[in-house]
């Protein structure tokens, strides 16, 4: 059984095929690795060749599953149900993750924390251009995390996720995921070790589908449900934050419509004193990650 699987996604292989090629390492008996293919039609010729040179580089450590997802959850979570590792941890076809240093990692804590849930990375910001924008996550509590949320940089452990999916949404599916690891109670580490640089503006990215921010009002509704059935009242707190920016986002970039509702349940959801700290926070934030 290898240690670790990275599950990567991709809707656009012929695209991402550079960029997978240089995230993923072979060298490592231990680790293995899982690409799920998003596709449009049942079968995309194109793929074919790409895929076998994949398979070829990947001498058995490499699967390919390829199938009419329709969403980044439903992709992930079937990747999760063929994971074999004892970690499992995911990556979308615009991060570039250190798969060796990652590896590493996790070895090392598992050697002296078997028990171990989450392990949390620090990840860099860059460019499509190559340009970075000199930003570096600082992500050492929860409180943290759920300001700069981010899947990709954490390692989970699989057995923890037995009960946990994500969402098969097309947007703040993995926020919704997030939460629900975080409200299971798990053991987790944080680790100043740089897991792997985000590419923005890489190709096509949901984040700019203005079709697809309506998901983010069912992320921002499976969250409440969330909090209200929960007991912890400091991660209740903490989840407020997520709350907020799933709304602000909706407002920010989704159509009239959709601004109009989030702008309700702002008001409707939250205490004004509560709201302004939150907000008042929530651009402090953005203004640091300038």
């Amino acid at each position: 059984m290898p240690l670790l699987t990275g599950i990567i996604i991709s809707s656009f292989l012929k695209r991402d095929f550079d960029l997978i090629n240089r995230s993923i390492s072979f060298n490592n008996k231990k680790m293995d690795y899982i690409l799920v293919l998003d596709v449009k039609t049942s079968l995309e010729e194109e793929n074919v060749e790409l895929e076998k040179e994949l398979l070829e580089r990947g001498k058995g450590r490499l699967r390919i599953i390829q199938g009419l997802f329709g969403n980044p959850g439903a992709a992930r979570n079937k990747g999760l149900e063929m994971a074999e590792g004892k970690y499992v941890t995911f990556w979308d076809s615009d991060d570039v993750p250190n798969a060796e240093l990652i590896f590493k990692e996790v070895s090392n804590l598992d050697s002296t924390n078997e028990d171990l849930d989450l392990i949390v990375g620090q990840f860099v910001r860059v460019e499509a251009t190559g340009k970075s924008r000199g930003y570096l996550s600082k992500t050492f509590n929860v409180e943290q995390l759920l300001w700069q949320t981010g899947i990709w940089r954490i390692v989970y452990r699989k057995k923890f996720l037995d009960d946990i999916q994500f969402p098969e949404l097309r947007m703040a599916e993995d926020q919704v995921f997030l939460l629900k690891c975080l409200f299971s109670n798990p053991k987790m580490i944080f680790s100043d070790s740089v897991f792997y640089e985000y590419i923005r503006h890489y190709g096509f990215q949901l984040t700019k589908d203005k079709s697809a921010f309506p998901d983010i009002m069912k992320a921002f509704e499976t969250s409440r449900i969330m909090m209200k059935e929960n007991t912890n009242q400091v991660l209740k707190h903490y989840a407020q934050v997520l709350s907020i920016r799933q709304l602000i986002s909706a407002i920010r970039n989704g159509q009239n419509e959709l601004r109009s509702e989030a702008v309700k349940k702002l008001i409707r959801e939250f205490e004004l004193s509560d709201l302004w700290i939150l907000i008042r926070r929530f651009l402090w934030i953005k203004g640091k990650k300038r």
